[in-house]
């Protein structure tokens, strides 16, 4: 069944570009520019929801942890042992495909891919679909408002690609988050930092299994208003986690991944969702702290799920970092890093080799097992003659200067002469040759 299951493992790619060192974020929906050329990595107030942090970072009027904005999921991190909503997770094997829209007509054809460049840092492009909206971006946090440097020192990404304000069919990047074991810890002798405390600014909480993590903490804070919610499918992919842990620069950090596919009613309307995620837990090493990572939601009404699948494939393949605003997140990152406290240098260090490793490391994603999807073609842009992995749903793929695409099935159509597009400089992208 081609899902965004598939196309959610290959997300993580995007994050290991983004995530240059351990962040944290808190704030409001984005809204706001930076001039251009120019990097806010160290802080800069802006027309918002934001204030001014004493460190210099743009952080919430609320108090962190959490994320929060208009029409964003709401972030704020509950204390551990706080009830949960009733998930039913049968026993039994996946029930049986969920109805299909077999008409098709809600998918556009010819589909036309516009470039968006992350507003606030011009951080990345991506591609989405013309008429499709956006929500949120590069987010930072305020050690101070946080309780310590742990969750601070770098970017994190908080975005939402969505067909409507509402998300009717949406793609939703869930920030990463470090938290704190204290089980092995002494000071758990002397009845210090519980479970639900704050320990250098991050939630003191057991380590959780990615699947426990998926349904238990990140799917009711990003859906609260979700009714009726049945899990349909629950797996651990050990594959991923393997491939974490062989690229993991650090010997000893402990890996797991899974995916989850859930059904839900909100706002009267079935969803299907899907949920990919990776924890790393850096144990003793790390004196207790873990991680979730490359947490990535993929939503549409239960009957037509499979069918945007291509769509979102399209989406996640599309994404590209600015290589200048990463050498100066890692730059500033550094800086930060350096002011921290004693105790969480070792964080730095870490993902300063994480950085050192990431062309390795996407590569051998980016080739590996869990990239061989079905559907899946290689295709070249006619303009730079770079490789890009597209779904093989369409048989005629054009692509333009600026990079967007427009891909369709009806033989007669020619974006060159389709009036609304206005453009004319559209070439064919073939298929790789092997």
């Amino acid at each position: 069944m081609k899902t965004f299951c598939i196309v959610s493992v290959l997300a993580f790619v995007l994050f290991l570009s983004l995530s240059t060192c351990p962040v944290h974020g808190a704030g409001s929906t984005l809204s706001g520019i930076d001039p251009p050329g120019q990097l806010s990595l160290d802080g800069k107030a802006f027309d918002g929801n934001f204030t001014p942090g004493s460190s210099g970072d743009l952080v919430a009027e609320d108090s962190m942890p959490g994320i929060s904005g208009p029409g964003m999921p709401s972030l704020d991190m509950p204390i551990p042992g706080m009830p949960t909503p009733d998930i039913s997770m049968p026993d039994m094997p996946s029930p049986a495909p969920l109805p299909r829209n077999t008409a098709r007509s809600f998918l556009p054809d010819p589909l036309t891919l516009v470039k968006f460049t992350e507003a606030r840092e011009r951080a990345f492009s991506v591609l989405i679909p013309k008429g499709w909206v956006t929500e949120g971006g590069i987010m930072y946090v305020d050690p101070n408002t946080a309780g310590g440097p742990t969750n601070a020192i770098g970017p994190k990404m908080n975005f939402a690609v969505k067909s409507d304000a509402r998300g009717t069919v949406m793609l939703y990047w869930f920030p990463d988050f470090y938290y704190c074991d204290m089980r092995s810890s002494t000071t758990r002798q002397f009845g210090l930092f519980p479970d639900g405390s704050n320990y250098n600014g991050m939630l003191v909480m057991p380590c959780m299994s990615a699947q426990d993590f998926l349904l238990r903490r990140a799917f009711p804070q990003v859906r609260p208003g979700a009714q009726n919610v049945q899990v349909i499918n629950a797996r651990p992919l050990p594959g991923v986690a393997q491939q974490f842990a062989a690229s993991s620069p650090v010997q000893g950090f402990q890996y797991d991944a899974a995916m989850v596919t859930v059904t839900y009613f909100e706002n009267g309307i079935r969803f299907q969702e899907q949920i990919f995620g990776v924890i790393e837990n850096l144990g003793q090493l790390g004196a207790g702290m873990w991680q979730n990572k490359n947490v990535v939601f993929a939503r549409a009404p239960a009957d037509q799920f499979d069918d945007w699948a291509k769509i979102g494939s399209l989406i996640f393949y599309s994404v590209k970092i600015d290589p200048k605003w990463l050498a100066a997140v890692i730059r500033a990152s550094d800086k930060r890093a350096r002011m921290a406290l004693d105790t969480q240098r070792y964080i730095q260090e870490v993902d300063a080799a994480i950085v050192a490793h990431r062309q390795r490391v996407n590569a051998e994603i980016r080739h590996s097992g869990y990239l061989l999807l079905t559907g899946q073609e290689d295709y070249v842009n006619p303009y730079t003659g770079e490789t890009e992995i597209r779904p093989d749903g369409w048989r005629h793929h054009w692509q333009n200067s600026a990079g967007e695409v427009v891909v369709s099935n009806n033989d007669d159509y020619d974006p060159n002469h389709d009036q609304h597009l206005n453009r004319s400089d559209y070439r064919k992208s073939p298929v790789r040759p092997r």
